[in-house]
């Protein structure tokens, strides 16, 4: 016998390193653990949901219940089409409607505000969703809503101090926040009902715009980064 054949065998006798479980596709419990830890993945977005569970040697369930309808439809040129095709809404503009609302967003925002909900615009960029909330902003006069969820708060920076509504609140909590990361533009949007979130806010400017466009009461439409630019009604 060969030094290479006596060395091939002793490999082969050699005991094996079991293989990873993300290595082999496979989920192989130890039998002697007792552990009843579950690990729970959810996604909704990911397109191959089942093929990751099989890999994962996981139980999959899936679920399409949404607390609200949701409705796709889509704009091309001044028709709104829903997913057939079929335009089922024709945009009328205005008299005067300002010429530089070429692609109809801020009219598409006013609509569904007149109709009592909310608005989430998704922007390509940051500058884009802070361009796109100044240009409605000013575009747009939007009142508050009337019994907001939030009830204003005193101002603890000023004893006594009680902000005149639920969104002069959040300005007043905006105001606590200097520098350069457009606290001062982002407050006179905030005053007319409009905001934008994105990762040039801080944690604490974040969580305030967060908490009033989830109370459906201190903003109106809200301006996210994302990739493309979504229009998302919400019944709030």
């Amino acid at each position: 016998m060969t030094q290479a054949q006596q060395g091939t065998e002793a490999a082969n006798d050699a005991p094996k390193t079991p293989a990873s479980p993300l290595m082999s596709g496979q989920s192989t419990p130890d039998p002697g653990s007792d552990s009843q830890v579950q690990i729970i993945g959810m996604s909704a977005t990911l397109p191959n949901v089942d093929q990751v569970a099989h890999w994962l040697d996981a139980v999959l369930f899936q679920t399409d219940f949404r607390p609200v309808e949701l409705k796709q439809m889509v704009k091309i040129d001044n028709g709104i089409r829903d997913k057939s095709g079929q335009v089922i809404h024709q945009l009328e503009i205005p008299p005067g409607w300002d010429p530089n609302d070429k692609d109809h967003v801020g009219l598409l925002t006013k609509e569904t505000i007149d109709a009592g909900h909310s608005v989430l615009i998704f922007c390509c960029s940051k500058v884009q969703c802070e361009v796109t909330a100044k240009f409605i902003a000013k575009l747009l006069t939007i009142p508050e809503r009337p019994n907001p969820i939030a009830a204003p708060q005193e101002d603890p920076e000023t004893p006594g101090g009680v902000p005149s509504s639920a969104r002069a609140a959040v300005v007043a909590g905006l105001s606590r926040y200097k520098g350069s990361d457009g606290s001062g533009a982002l407050k006179e949007v905030v005053a007319r009902g409009a905001a934008w979130h994105h990762s040039g806010l801080n944690g604490d400017q974040r969580e305030l715009v967060e908490k009033a466009f989830g109370s459906g009461e201190l903003l109106r439409w809200w301006f996210r980064t994302s990739c493309g630019v979504v229009l998302e009604v919400l019944g709030c």
